[in-house]
């Protein structure tokens, strides 16, 4: 076989080489040159896929790694899996971007220093992406931890279901069973770096659920639901799903307000309300054995003295005696300190320039936790002056206040101290009338008349009537008479009138799995009981009736 040497003016496009020349120059020297520079070539090509792909390797393998070390942080902080798994798909393509754009920035040849920069952004960006999203994640997980604490509640109106769809909504993304025959679906979306995290809650409009649910207010949820229908938020439709009724509940959260100062927070802490016993020692109206300052007890005694008789109008042989004291209550509440503490209180909760800022529904909580019948989404409230707020709510704080204070007259009988309120009338003892009708009502800056209302200490005593009325009563304790009872009358009393022993705190009687059993309160809080025997009760008695005995 043999070769043809082209013209020496042949050349072959596109490099323009004129083969004609180069091969007749030296053909096989030539043509060795060339194929070790097209080797050399080759094998750099290689080596630069090589290295390209080992590149992406190792950037994969490091993108994988901190996908699931952060799969495991998220978890840590409480985030539902199903969030976990979402965040780690939208991180995965974020990551397959800063992977091409890492490679164009280690291999590419003829970037401009500006795609060089829009490369390092996409690169940064999945590491801002992740931190960012580890800090909303973790500061939602922590209102999903606490949706349902009683110290907690949760964003929204609660008259129109906004609340309610919330709650649902936040309960979904724990997994809780909400009802088994509820619908429910929760998904991470958002562009770019936003989050936003949102769920939806069905439930069948004849379901069962619906007849266990009581709102704050005692009426239905379903009440609400239906006026959630037509709300502003949206919150709540009516749907047919696989042929039946439901009512759809949709909840939307932007994770990216977690991390900002003015964001939404969905739970919050409720607000503490003023505790009586230490507003009243503060202003110094009640020192802290639980007393009324002197310097608001009339100190002149008012007496009355009955003989006892039975439910059939017959002497019993015993006399009841009534020693009253009346506690200038409209003095305490009208005074400068007690104003004063009231003021700071609502500046506190309802002050829009108070700090830290409350939100509209936590006002709207403390309100219904102080009994309060106002609604701050009603018209009337938003039209209302500034000062006409403020005072409702002042009074509303004070009611809350004095709650377990002086009960209605009568509402306690039987010996010993109590308090009691009394609306002078037609029935007051006319001991009582005659001496506090010399008394200023500090309310009305006139003598006390009927159908005012006056605040007493009362302490009574029951004894054996000798038939002689000019002599004074021999001195009894309060207790006695309950230490001569068996433990079976002991407990009947206590279910009946209940009994408090200074210092000592409230005794009652409460059912516990169908046997009666002994309690103690200590304070005005309803919730802290301790149960003790009729022993130990005794053991109080006897050394509160020995104290009483020797004053």
């Amino acid at each position: 076989m043999g070769y043809t040497i082209p013209s020496g003016d042949y050349s072959l496009p596109p490099l323009q080489v004129n083969v004609g020349a180069e091969l007749g120059k030296s053909f096989g020297a030539g043509l060795a040159a060339y194929g070790a520079r097209r080797d050399k070539e080759r094998k750099e090509a290689a080596q630069l896929l090589k290295d390209q792909d080992a590149t992406k390797n190792t950037i994969a393998i490091a993108q994988a790694e901190a996908l699931r070390e952060f799969g495991s942080d998220l978890q840590a902080k409480g985030v539902p899996q199903i969030l976990i798994e979402q965040y780690q798909a939208r991180a995965s393509e974020k990551g397959r971007l800063a992977m091409q754009a890492q490679l164009d920035m280690n291999f590419g040849q003829d970037m401009t220093d500006e795609q060089r920069m829009q490369n390092a952004t996409i690169v940064a960006d999945v590491k801002n992406y992740t931190t960012s999203t580890l800090t909303q994640m973790g500061a939602f997980a922590s209102d999903l931890d606490v949706v349902n604490d009683t110290d907690y509640v949760v964003y929204g109106d609660d008259t129109n279901g906004e609340q309610f769809a919330n709650t649902l909504g936040l309960n979904a993304f724990k997994g809780s069973m909400i009802s088994p025959d509820a619908i429910i679906n929760g998904n991470l979306t958002g562009e770019g770096n936003i989050n936003d995290v949102g769920s939806t809650v069905s439930i069948p409009i004849n379901s069962p659920y619906w007849d266990t649910q009581k709102s704050a207010g005692g009426t239905t949820v379903m009440d609400q639901v239906k006026k959630g229908l037509n709300a502003d938020h949206r919150r709540i439709k009516q749907e047919e799903i696989g042929g039946k009724q439901y009512y759809t509940f949709t909840t939307d959260v932007k994770l990216n307000n977690y991390e900002s100062a003015g964001g939404v927070d969905l739970v919050q802490k409720k607000l503490a309300t003023l505790e009586s016993d230490k507003t009243l020692q503060s202003i110094r109206a009640m020192d802290e054995t639980g007393a009324w300052s002197k310097a608001y007890v009339d100190q002149n005694d008012i007496t009355t003295s009955n003989l006892q008789v039975d439910e059939n109008g017959v002497p019993t042989g015993y006399k009841i005696t009534k020693s009253y004291n009346v506690v200038g209550v409209n003095e305490i509440i009208g005074s400068k300190p007690y104003q004063d503490e009231i003021k700071a209180e609502y500046d506190a909760v309802f002050n829009s320039n108070a700090t830290p800022p409350v939100s509209r529904f936590v006002q709207q909580n403390y309100l219904r936790r102080i009994g309060s019948s106002l609604d701050m989404n009603s018209e009337e409230w938003k039209k209302a002056r500034p000062e006409d707020r403020r005072d409702a709510v002042m009074s509303d704080i004070t009611l809350k206040l004095w709650e377990n204070y002086f009960p209605p007259s009568k509402n306690k009988e039987g010996d010993g101290a109590s308090q009691e309120q009394m609306i002078l009338g037609k029935d007051t003892p006319i001991e009582i009338l005659n001496q506090v009708k010399s008394m200023v009502n500090p309310l009305t800056s006139q003598n006390y008349k009927e159908g005012d209302t006056i605040y007493l200490i009362k302490n009574q005593k029951t004894i054996q009537d000798d038939g002689d009325s000019t002599e004074d009563p021999p001195k009894i304790d309060t207790y006695a008479a309950f230490l001569k009872l068996s433990n079976a009358d002991l407990i009947k009393e206590l279910k009946t009138v209940g009994l408090s022993v200074a210092n000592r705190g409230r005794f009652g009687v409460r059912e516990n799995n169908d046997v009666d059993e002994i309690f103690v309160q200590e304070g005005d809080d309803t919730t802290r009981r301790k149960a003790i025997t009729p022993a130990v009760f005794r053991a109080i008695l006897a050394k509160a009736s020995s104290t009483e005995r020797n004053k």
